[in-house]
């Protein structure tokens, strides 16, 4: 027998009792109907609560799962950004290796120049030792060619501080270039790590909010600890990062390359360069 048939027939007993005048009966039938009417709607409402709950911890599990594809998708995202300025960045440093190279050779050979370039007046000074000496004033003669090679070797050395000087003028620009690049690439990558970072913020939100609407639909309070059921996305300080440093003409990283920087970097003797 149901609940409903156990109801109706007391219902039926109420009745007899009533018209029996048998209220003292009829009234303890009428209170056991209705413990049995309360008994049936404390069910229902426990009923109706767990499917409420049900229905919000599916909702909070599926929130949870969709967090997880939104980290992932994250993470790449991340990683991606750093190796395309990665890539960048050995891009820059390849380009400024061989700019570095070819104004290297052409600082060679205007180097070069410098010492096997005519002098005509200390050509001329020593032609007027060689005439003295065959007059046979090879005192004076002497004082003349040393006159003469000093003046050369001046000469020498005052277009080689010109040159170097020239040439670490262009290494300084290429390098400040290559800064300015390096600093362009790295600001390119914050702008997309923090894009990054706000596109999974939101999506987090939205999660967020999809759960207090469904929590609030069910008349559920919600405990939900975030930083539990969703995953952190920590990005590193873009400062901490690690990459190889500016290429110069002093780098061992660049065999072929020998310092601009002045004449030390070639030999004492004026007429050679220190071979690479």
């Amino acid at each position: 027998m149901t609940e409903v048939d156990v109801i109706l027939a007391l219902r039926k007993r109420l009745q007899e009792a009533i018209d029996a005048c048998d209220f003292a009966t009829a009234k303890k039938i009428d209170l056991q109907i209705k413990n049995i009417l309360e008994v049936e709607k404390n069910n229902k409402s426990t009923t109706t609560l767990k499917a409420k709950q049900n229905n919000y911890d599916k909702a909070k599990e599926k929130c949870r799962f969709q967090a997880v594809e939104y980290f992932k998708e994250a993470s790449e995202a991340i990683t991606k950004c750093r190796e395309n300025y990665q890539t960048k960045i050995a891009e820059i440093q390849n380009d400024y290796a061989s700019k570095v190279a070819v104004v290297q050779d052409e600082f060679s050979k205007d180097f070069e120049l410098c010492t096997i370039r005519a002098d005509p007046v200390a050509d001329a000074m020593k032609k007027s030792a060689q005439v003295l000496a065959r007059e046979r004033q090879f005192d004076t003669a002497s004082i003349v060619f040393n006159e003469s090679e000093q003046k050369r070797n001046r000469n020498i050395g005052e277009r080689q501080d010109t040159t170097v000087q020239k040439y670490e003028e262009i290494r300084k620009n290429l390098q400040k270039s290559q800064e300015k690049e390096e600093k362009i690439a790295l600001r390119y990558l914050q702008r997309d790590l923090h894009n990054v970072d706000k596109k999974y913020k939101a999506n987090i939100n939205q999660l967020l909010n999809a759960l207090k609407a469904c929590a609030s639909k069910n008349g559920i309070k919600e405990t939900l600890d975030q930083s539990d059921m969703f995953p952190k996305l920590i990005i590193e300080e873009i400062e901490g990062m690690t990459f190889s440093p500016p290429l110069t003409p002093e780098s061992k990283t660049s065999p072929k390359t020998i310092s601009i920087l002045s004449k030390s970097s070639v030999s004492a003797t004026p007429t050679k360069l220190r071979k690479q």
